[in-house]
């Protein structure tokens, strides 16, 4: 009787250690997260609450040379919506930059985007730049000394 009571024991201790190791180690379903959700749109925040800033760089400015035009507080701003006019006299071809500072100085500018590359003709143009730092100026990278007439005004946002 022992011996049967032995052995009962046994098997039931080993079915349950079999039920327990087939729980364990068995297959299991592949757990999947929630679909992912639409991405969310983040606005182009205005730092400050200021709506926006006439800026203007030049005004029917005339140069011969290389230079930067004035430098304007853009502190606030994230983007500039950038409007030039050049009028090429006799071909001066020129490069135009955005620059920055956080200086106040003309001595450190960091360039930021090529506004206008390589031109040689009269130009009407526009476009959207990012801002960054203190302070902004348009660079102006002549070839020659002719002269051109430009203006750049920008609205910061």
């Amino acid at each position: 009787m022992n011996i049967r009571k032995n052995l009962l024991a046994l098997v039931a201790t080993a079915a349950l250690l079999v039920f327990v190791g087939l729980v364990a180690f068995g297959p299991s379903h592949n757990a999947s997260a929630a679909p992912q959700a639409a991405v969310t749109p983040v606005a182009d925040v205005v730092h400050s609450g200021v709506r926006s800033d006439n800026l203007t760089f030049w005004t029917t400015e005339v140069i011969t040379e290389d230079g930067c035009s004035a430098l304007l507080n853009i502190a606030d701003h994230a983007k500039v919506d950038l409007q030039w006019v050049i009028d090429q006299g006799t071909t001066n071809t020129t490069t135009f930059s955005l620059r920055w500072t956080n200086t106040g100085s003309t001595a450190n500018l960091i360039t930021d985007a090529t506004v206008v590359s390589a031109n040689a003709a009269d130009a009407t143009a526009g476009g959207q730049f990012s801002l960054f730092g203190r302070q902004a100026c348009v660079y102006a990278d002549v070839a020659n000394t002719n002269p051109l007439t430009i203006t750049f005004l920008g609205v910061a946002k």
